[in-house]
């Protein structure tokens, strides 16, 4: 079992300047989830409900100065995923 935080700051186009210090941190992440291979991988976000997305859901990261979505495959009107989710 492994947790990583969700920030959107371990996205390195946000980080921007910061980017560097995080290093570590993204390197533990990358560590955490890889060791979990071969390993049923849930990303827990955060509400007062369950829900299960779609495969076509999407996020975005623009509110935080990245330019492009996170999606999953593609989809123009895929439901959107909450932060926690769109960086998982």
């Amino acid at each position: 079992m492994a947790f990583c935080p969700h920030p959107p700051l371990l996205v390195p186009e946000v980080s921007g300047s910061a980017s560097a210090e995080l290093d570590d941190l993204r390197a533990a992440c990358r560590a955490a989830i890889v060791s979990l291979t071969g390993r049923q991988l849930v990303v827990v976000g955060s509400d007062s409900v369950s829900v299960v997305h779609s495969p076509l859901s999407r996020g975005t990261l623009a509110g935080f100065g990245a330019g492009s979505d996170r999606q999953l495959p593609t989809a123009a009107e895929a439901p959107a995923l909450p932060l926690s989710l769109t960086v998982g």
